[in-house]
């Protein structure tokens, strides 16, 4: 099969040429598998590339979310892609034309955060995730995760085989510590996942071969094993690669960063957190079992640590909290005070799991894809705001750009080519509908209220916000920010080909 479709790709060619073509991607579907063969891209380069290329700047017709959460962004660069080869080819010049572009946007970012809103209850978090994930429970679940975790909780999305999409909480402690050595089975994750790890919590450096040969006894590869512990000498870090227990065993080492300076309370609270006791040099010859901690999961990579699921009991931890809140308020310090609450919010922190099932692992993907995407816009809106949606906030904030005073007249025309792009969306919405788009655009801006836009299933103009159509303002700015360096790059590679 691959020596035929190797045949038959090599002998595509041009009318009229005789160089080779062999296409980016050749599929050969078989009835007994659902993968499809890769084969190589391009080998040459063709003029006929540039038709292949040009489409790309399109494929996204009607203001879908990327791959990255981010609407418009397709549409907006190929507008400002071609008004912006016209403009060069009529001889303006690049620098103005840039700083045109730029002293634009500066105005833009300033009257878009003038306008949003901020999100704080549990319908405007779940409105801005259903708009987002285009499914009402994926909102709903999102509201509820971010309500059950708190300002000091996060939220990540894992993958599972039901069918249905769950919510899981659960106390957690995520700390900026990455492994400096780790004995695994398969080398080529770089993100350790450890399922019911034993934890050693060891105050200095381990120099005493007694407190790991006890660790790994005869059961020890039934455990993984979590050690975090300011360092490893030598000939204990020797001692562990070079054991038998540890061909069978999955191990990692956790050291705490240099310079944090409280990261000896941190580990004490990490020893109540994980129901164990911290090893100091004085109990390294009486090393005993039960000085050993657990937890549900760690993941550990090169810079970060999470510990999820408690073993200590909610009682150890509540006592543990209420005594750092009791020294927040008795100390005198601000930055001891500042330590303190740091210490409170790792220690008291949860976190939610968003549990994404399918039937098959393409629904599972395209799900956890797009959770992942609502997951994001509901952080961003928390964070900076809300803006009308359906490319409303950037119609009417072109409005704005009509006050600028420009010096030069390749300024002028940068403030009007970033003006022509802002109104592109809503355009391209409308004509996608079937509607004229250009005279919804002048409709709308002819509207004293911002927040109207156009509804292009029942072909009326409604109000965005009560609709459920937003955008977080965090976004929106990511947006504009990449088609300026964009627009940049046209100007910096003059009439060349597309980037």
């Amino acid at each position: 099969m691959f020596r035929l479709a190797s045949s038959l790709a090599s002998k595509v060619r041009l009318p009229d040429s005789t160089i080779r073509l062999v296409p980016a991607r050749f599929c050969w579907r078989r009835n007994f598998f659902s993968q499809n063969i890769k084969f190589c891209g391009p080998l040459i380069a063709h003029p006929a590339n540039q038709l292949i290329q040009r489409p790309k700047l399109a494929e996204n017709h009607t203001c879908d979310l990327d791959e990255d959460g981010l609407r418009y962004l397709s549409i907006m660069r190929q507008a400002m892609f071609i008004e912006g080869r016209k403009v060069l080819g009529s001889g303006v010049d690049a620098m103005d034309l840039k700083s045109g572009i730029y002293m634009a946007l500066d105005a833009i970012n300033k009257h878009l955060k003038c306008r949003a809103r901020m999100v704080n209850t549990f319908e405007e978090i779940s409105q801005v995730g259903t708009a987002a994930g285009g499914v009402r429970k994926i909102g709903e679940l999102i509201a509820e995760a971010m309500e059950g975790v708190g300002k000091g909780g996060f939220c990540i999305v894992s993958e599972k085989k039901n069918c249905n999409i769950e919510l899981e909480l659960m106390h957690a402690m995520k700390l900026n510590w990455g492994n400096i050595l780790h004995i695994y089975p398969d080398e080529k994750f770089r993100t350790i996942v450890f399922k019911n790890p034993n934890v050693l919590i060891h105050e200095n450096k381990i120099s005493n071969k007694n407190v790991v040969k006890h660790i790994l006894g005869p059961n020890a590869y039934k455990r993984p094993l979590l050690i975090i512990t300011e360092g490893v000498e030598m000939e204990v870090a020797g001692s562990l690669v070079l054991s038998p227990a540890c061909c069978q065993s999955e191990i990692c080492v956790v050291k705490p960063l240099e310079f944090e300076e409280n990261w000896k309370g941190i580990i004490q609270d990490l020893a109540i957190f994980t129901g164990g006791r911290v090893v100091t040099g004085e109990s390294d010859f009486i090393f005993l079992p039960t000085m050993l901690g657990s937890c549900k999961e760690a993941v550990v990579s090169g810079s970060e640590m999470m510990i999820r699921g408690s073993s200590g009991g909610h009682a150890r931890i509540r006592s543990r909290c209420e005594q750092l809140r009791s020294a927040i308020k008795l100390s005198t310090s601000d930055y001891e005070r500042k330590l303190l609450e740091e210490r409170l919010m790792k220690l008291s922190a949860k976190v939610a799991t968003l549990k994404v099932g399918g039937a098959t692992r393409t629904e599972v993907h395209k799900r956890s894809k797009r959770v992942h995407i609502a997951l994001n816009a509901v952080k961003a809106a928390v964070e900076e705001g809300i803006l009308p949606g359906g490319g409303v906030a950037l119609l009417h904030a072109s409005k704005e750009l009509d006050k600028l005073q420009m010096s030069s007249s390749g300024e002028k025309i940068g403030v009007q080519l970033l003006q022509h792009v802002l109104k592109m969306p809503v355009y391209t919405i409308a004509s996608a509908a079937g509607f004229e788009g250009s005279v919804v655009v002048r409709k709308l801006l002819e509207h004293d209220n911002p927040d109207i836009g156009f509804d292009p299933v029942r072909g009326e103009y409604v109000d965005a916000v009560e609709c459920g159509l937003v955008d977080p303002l965090k976004l929106i700015k990511k947006i504009l920010d990449d088609v300026t360096r964009f627009s940049s790059d046209i100007g910096d590679n003059g009439m060349g080909d597309i980037p």
